[in-house]
């Protein structure tokens, strides 16, 4: 599998192994680019000391830990190997939308959506607050007007804690124009992490697996 190399992920010349530099290629731009593929090699492949081989600018500690991982394929993942291999052998059976399973009367998609008051939200200049906690499994849409965008503060999260934080661990946050991507995945226990959106649109996924998790988060109308 050849690793594209992204202008958000510089190669660290001074440390590579050349034998594997055929493994490297450049490709410049693409919102759907998932940092979190089964594909993706860790910042630690091809190096000849303990220095990372690549840096991933732009990004936070917590969302550099997904690049590498190697839990499970992402939905971009599976999506690749049905294309690649499968499109015209069978038609899907799961129909997503907005980056998660769409509405087909089963009780799993009814699951994965929120109760209220968390089915939509539209952000106003002040502050709001979603409260999740316990085994709650939702999804809520905030939408704003197309020239704005969404400020999101996550008060706090306290969850069973993974390394790396991955989808269905407790809290995701997808703020980028292309909601199939994996994005800010968040567990175990943290306070005050503020995002911006790169869209007019987010999402934001809480799956609690005990009775004592929650996750509190705030978000209103930025410029």
């Amino acid at each position: 599998m050849q690793y594209m190399r992204l202008l958000l992920v510089p190669l660290n010349d001074t440390e590579y192994d050349y034998s594997s530099i055929a493994h490297f290629a450049d490709s410049y731009g693409s919102n759907s680019y998932d940092y979190s593929s089964i594909a993706h090699f860790a910042d630690s492949y091809g190096s000849n000391s303990s220095e990372p081989t690549f840096h991933l600018k732009k990004l936070t500690d917590k969302r550099v830990k997904l690049t590498g991982q190697e839990i499970r394929p992402t939905f971009l993942d599976l999506e690749w190997l049905y294309r690649a291999y499968c499109k015209n052998k069978f038609k899907p059976t799961v129909k997503c939308e907005k980056g998660f399973p769409k509405s087909d009367g089963s009780d799993y998609y009814n699951n994965r959506l929120c109760p209220y008051p968390f089915r939509g939200a539209f952000p106003l200049p002040t502050k709001q607050q979603f409260i999740f906690n316990a085994l709650l499994n939702c999804t809520v849409e905030i939408t704003v007007p197309n020239d704005k965008r969404i400020r999101i503060h996550v008060e706090t999260v306290n969850c069973t804690n993974n390394n790396p934080c991955f989808e269905d661990d407790c809290l995701q946050i997808k703020y980028r124009p292309t909601m199939t991507n994996t994005a800010l995945c968040l567990c175990g226990t943290l306070k005050n992490l503020t995002l911006r959106t790169l869209s007019n649109k987010a999402l934001i996924q809480y799956k609690g697996k005990h009775e004592d998790d929650y996750a509190i988060v705030s978000y209103w109308l930025d410029k």
